[in-house]
């Protein structure tokens, strides 16, 4: 049933371990922006990623947890910068617990010479969260709630260092931490990332890739290393470490135009065997200039 009362303390308990915590996505090559926005236009053209992503498929429904997340990047020539558009959403046990966000993000390039690039980034988002059913709230006052509600604006900024196919940086999520308690205040908790990977080119069709990602959010703290290969260049394939509890690989496909990837991650805790580990869909299109398609590039510049 959708409507049914809890005590506060069981909801507020459910909601802040739901939304401490962003969503992240394993594979970052195909989710540049949620990483850090300051990727807008690392490509040189128009770029769209989507993501759709599903954790834990084998736990009881009402521990479903189900995200998609789509972004569009340009960068403009004549201003030396790159405007981005994101769009995310977040399901828990059905849509019992949902959330959504909008951003727009605008990142300017500045040109050191001909191997380094600085790029700064600022991003303005709009957030809503939403519980679903019926909710007696304690106090001096009790009073029910209906279907609560909240919605904010918030900031995000980033900053990316590229020195040819080097590509480091930090980004800071909810600077501004706005309120996203549904019963109560709550604030959203800063999300830091930090971030370097390196592309070596092998040869005309062949790329690796070595990377790796650190993310902290208020008590939560993950480590990501990372390979990707293109091998003949169109296939690719990779593995992924994420702290002592993920081991991953991905396989996908990159066209000219086009990419396709799969992800899968094994949990190697406790909870393995019990959810059927994480699985992740990612499909991008890529348009730039006739010289670079014919190119073989780096991951974060495709």
């Amino acid at each position: 049933m959708k409507h049914f009362t809890l005590t506060f303390s069981l909801v507020f308990v459910f909601t802040t371990n739901t939304f401490a915590q962003d969503v992240a996505f394993a594979n970052t090559n195909q989710s540049l922006l949620n990483t850090n926005p300051s990727f807008a236009g690392s490509n040189g053209g128009l770029r769209v990623q989507t993501n759709y992503q599903n954790k834990w498929p084998n736990i009881s429904a009402g521990h479903t947890s189900v995200s998609y997340y789509a972004s569009a990047d340009a960068y403009v020539k004549k201003i030396k910068g790159a405007f981005a558009l994101n769009y995310g959403t977040h399901n828990e046990a059905k849509g019992l617990l949902t959330s959504q966000n909008i951003g727009l993000t605008y990142a300017q390039h500045f040109k050191v010479n001909d191997k380094l690039k600085i790029i700064p980034s600022l991003r303005i988002a709009y957030l809503q969260r939403r519980l679903e059913g019926t909710y007696m709230l304690p106090g001096w006052y009790p009073h029910i709630v209906t279907n609560p509600k909240k919605q904010a604006l918030d900031f995000s900024s980033g900053l990316l260092f590229q020195y040819k196919t080097f590509y480091g940086g930090v980004s800071a999520f909810h600077v501004n931490q706005p309120d996203e308690g549904l019963l109560n205040h709550s604030k959203l908790p800063v999300r830091l990332n930090v971030h370097a990977s390196y592309n070596f080119i092998l040869s005309e069709k062949m790329l690796v890739q070595v990377g790796g990602n650190f993310t902290s959010q208020q008590k939560f703290q993950s480590l990501q290393l990372q390979t990707n290969a293109v091998f003949f260049k169109h296939f690719i394939c990779g593995l992924n470490f994420i702290n002592a509890d993920y081991f991953g690989g991905v396989l996908g496909y990159r066209h000219d135009y086009f990419s396709a990837t799969v992800n899968y991650f094994a949990s190697v805790s406790r909870l393995a065997g019990n959810t059927a580990g994480s699985w992740e869909l990612a499909l991008s299109y890529n348009l730039r200039d006739k010289d670079n398609r014919k190119k073989l590039t780096a991951f974060e510049a495709w």
